[in-house]
């Protein structure tokens, strides 16, 4: 053991080397056979090697020792507990494993922050073509409209309502399928204008359709609805209401209106022609009854509909209930399309027009009274046609009306070509041209 830790010491210092050699000693002990009497002296030999090199062990240890270590005056400024720490064991370096570890969650982290990167790119994309694509879809797109005020299209979407004739609901005695085409035509304005001109609606009607007749009973400045559910002398153009209109035709009951006609003053040569054709003409033959009665109740606000009874003649669209529930009892042959008003400006107390759209100075807007009167068509099974919508709409009034309310012969037009599609959506009549 002496010898191992002599060849030791002898690797790590120089100076012991040159001072000695243990495998000098070594063959120095190996010259001379060893005796008894000399085991003393070798044993004090052997002592004093081992002491020498512990000793020099120490000297070079302590000299590397104060190599390493700086003094305090070198560094004032470090106090003498930072020297002290200079003894502590010093940690150990970190192993080759766990290098390779922490060189691992290296690349991960940069391989989650490169995704993360990537899916924000991508995200601030999808949001950059969003608001593009919103912003394109806010300008919209400019539509050539220069033909516009020649065509009869309809650019606006209508509530219509077209329904063909129930057959189920017909008599087996039948008297008007003789192959001729027979319209009745009442209500106010739209067909009162201009009567008897070759551009009155009517007459349009009858160019266009070839219709064999197209009775025209419209009376001017008439009302859809009443002022009372009596005729009253008070207001003799009660007499003149659909309701009474609707009684001539199925009953033959002319009460009203011969009471009415007695209380006018004065009756014009339009309105004596119209009741000569309500209560002359053979009803038996009349396939469609036309009926357009205008915004004239709107204008003057009497009310659209009543919750209480909806066949209320007071009421726009009671009248009309009342009136078309009375006409298919009596007469279930005759086909009913009924036109709604087109658009009308209200007329405010100081003269101004506003929009039939807005209810600043009235009860209701125009489109309650057409809402109203589509419902009640469509309760009878009857054909609507919405010209508030399809016809004469706000944004062409300028185009077809002559003032607030009555159509131009370009109105007429387009109202007999919307009639004309209601007629003909189920090919009921070959039409000559």
């Amino acid at each position: 053991m002496n010898e191992n830790n002599q060849d030791k010491i002898i690797i790590r210092d120089d100076s012991v080397r040159e001072d000695i050699d243990p495998v000098s000693a070594e063959d120095e002990f190996a010259e001379e056979p060893e005796t008894i009497a000399d085991a003393p002296a070798r044993q004090e030999r052997e002592d004093s090697v081992h002491h020498a090199a512990s000793s020099a062990h120490r000297t070079a240890s302590a000299s590397a020792q104060h190599r390493r270590r700086p003094s305090p005056q070198q560094h004032p400024q470090r106090s003498r507990a930072a020297y002290d720490d200079l003894d502590a064991p010093r940690p150990r370096k970190a192993t080759a494993s766990k290098k390779r570890r922490k060189k691992k969650r290296k690349k991960k982290l940069a391989r989650m922050v490169t995704i993360n990167i990537i899916l924000l790119i991508v995200i601030a994309l999808i949001a950059l073509i969003s608001l593009i694509k919103l912003g394109i879809w806010n300008i919209g797109i400019k539509i050539d409209t220069s033909d516009s005020e020649n065509s009869t299209a309809f650019d606006t979407e209508p509530s219509d309502s077209i329904v063909a004739l129930d057959a189920t609901n017909l008599d087996a005695g039948r008297t008007n399928n003789d192959g001729d085409l027979n319209i009745l035509c009442v209500g106010n304005a739209a067909f009162a204008d201009d009567y008897g001109a070759d551009d009155n609606l009517a007459n349009i009607i009858q160019l266009k359709t070839g219709a064999t007749n197209v009775y025209n009973a419209a009376i001017t400045d008439s009302y859809m609805s009443a002022t009372s559910d009596a005729y009253s002398s008070d207001q003799p153009m009660d007499g003149f209401s659909f309701y009474s209109i609707a009684q001539v035709i199925a009953l033959g009951d002319t009460s009203r209106i011969d009471a009415a006609c007695n209380d006018l003053s004065s009756v014009s040569s339009d309105i004596t022609e119209a009741i000569e054709i309500l209560t002359s003409i053979d009803y038996d033959t009349i396939d469609i009854l036309c009926i357009d009665y205008d915004a004239s109740d709107y204008l003057i606000q009497r009310s659209p509909y009543s919750d209480e009874n909806a066949s209320d003649i007071k009421t726009f669209s009671g009248a009309l209930n009342a009136g078309v529930a009375l006409i298919k009892e009596y007469r279930p042959d005759i086909r009913i399309i009924v036109m709604s008003p087109t658009y009308a400006d209200y007329v405010a107390e100081d003269g101004s027009l506003q929009s039939s759209s807005r209810i600043d100075n009235v009860d209701f807007s125009l489109f309650v009274y057409t809402t109203h009167e589509m419902y009640v068509c469509l309760d009878n099974s009857i054909t609507y046609v919405d010209n508030l919508y399809g016809t004469v709409h706000e944004d062409n009034a300028s185009q077809y009306l002559i003032d607030h309310l009555h159509l131009n012969v370009a109105g007429r037009e387009v109202m007999a070509d919307r009639f004309i599609y209601a007629l003909n959506r189920f090919n009921d009549y070959e039409l000559t041209d």
